[in-house]
């Protein structure tokens, strides 16, 4: 079952740098990393989940049972949580011909154009534009995380991805 919250704050990001009361930090507030990043993939998703994964409640799951995670983060601080639950489709460009009934290897795949969610029950999941989101994702031992807050701050320029930011910690 998802799981509702209103959250105290909204999320700003993930500190780059270990600054001092007063001084700038670097805060990545919109990127995508994965498992081929090492210890900066184990650093951000080891960070996203200390604060998501308590949110959970009575969910309480490792870290290490997380096969995939959607946190969608509405502007009036109201958030839904989907842990291991989510039914996705994907629409991909194959590289050869494919033709009704056969067998598609992760071979015959060019790139996945499209990914899309639903509930358990089948529902579709929408994420409006100007929600926040995290999403976390397996792949037998590899994983993604990909996270956007530069949306919930309204004094945001829009940019390319990946946002850093300087924000002043008081």
């Amino acid at each position: 079952m998802p799981v509702h919250i209103t959250l105290d704050a909204f999320p700003t990001g993930i500190a780059l740098t270990t600054p001092m009361p007063g001084d700038d930090a670097l805060v990545s507030v919109k990127e995508y990393i994965s498992s081929e990043d090492g210890n900066d993939f184990i650093s951000h998703l080891e960070g996203i989940w200390s604060y998501f994964g308590r949110l959970l409640g009575h969910q309480r799951i490792m870290p290490s049972q997380v096969d995939h995670f959607l946190a969608v983060i509405g502007p009036n601080k109201e958030a839904t949580l989907f842990c291991n639950e989510l039914r996705q489709r994907g629409i991909m460009r194959p590289k050869r011909a494919i033709t009704d009934g056969e067998v598609v290897l992760r071979d015959d795949i060019a790139t996945i154009e499209a990914l899309s969610f639903q509930d358990a029950d089948g529902n579709p999941i929408e994420i409006p534009p100007e929600y926040g989101v995290v999403l976390i994702l397996s792949v037998g031992w590899r994983k993604c995380l990909y996270y956007d807050f530069d949306v919930l701050r309204p004094e945001a320029p829009r940019g390319a991805n990946p946002i850093q930011v300087m924000l002043q910690l008081t």
